[in-house]
């Protein structure tokens, strides 16, 4: 009988933290800010937790289709999220399902790119957070047309925990937001 993962993170990573750190990584189910851990925590029953970083104050973007409620675990590129998981707070825990909506809808969130790690045993928290930077900041620059370092968008990241990587997880989503407000259309060839 397969169990349900209860553990996810979520991270930002900022210009200067990439430029700071060489490299960061993002997955589904840890985060990192600037290198450092900001610390997973464990949920119970079954819903999924995802941490996140950022410096926008929370606000809900406004939309007249009824969010879909999608698993953190099940989101997938091209799902825009209605909530803005922790903007404006340093490291928040985000459970359950996540309100995606059709990404011409006002949003916070695109999920742009997915990785795989591989591996057999879990590579540690560290080694998880500089795969899932890396592999983001190459997929951001390609998505949004413009080197991350020199674009105004933010990048952020879920990676996988220990405890997710032991019950299969090996997703890194990324994910990308505007600073400034919510969104209304794909962030694919924005170019800013």
């Amino acid at each position: 009988m397969a169990t349900k993962m209860t553990t996810r993170t979520r991270i930002r990573i900022g210009a200067a933290a990439f430029v700071a750190s060489g490299a960061l990584v993002l997955s589904g189910c840890s985060s990192s800010i600037d290198g450092e851990a900001v610390g997973s925590a464990s949920g119970g029953g079954d819903s999924g937790n995802t941490t996140t970083s950022s410096s926008r104050t929370s606000v809900a973007p406004t939309t007249s289709v009824e969010p879909e409620e999608v698993d953190v675990f099940d989101l997938t590129v091209g799902d825009c999220l209605v909530e803005d998981l922790g903007f404006g707070e340093e490291s928040v825990t985000v459970e359950g399902g996540q309100k995606t909506v059709p990404c011409s809808e006002p949003h916070t969130f695109e999920v742009y790119h997915e990785h795989v790690m591989t591996g057999r045993s879990y590579p540690g928290e560290d080694a998880a957070i500089d795969e899932a930077a890396e592999e983001c900041s190459i997929a951001f620059d390609s998505f949004v047309g413009m080197d991350y370092q020199d674009s105004v968008l933010d990048l952020f990241y879920l990676y996988p925990t220990e405890e997710s990587w032991a019950e299969g997880d090996r997703v890194v989503s990324c994910l990308i937001g505007d600073p400034d407000g919510e969104t209304s259309g794909t962030l694919r060839g924005a170019n800013r």
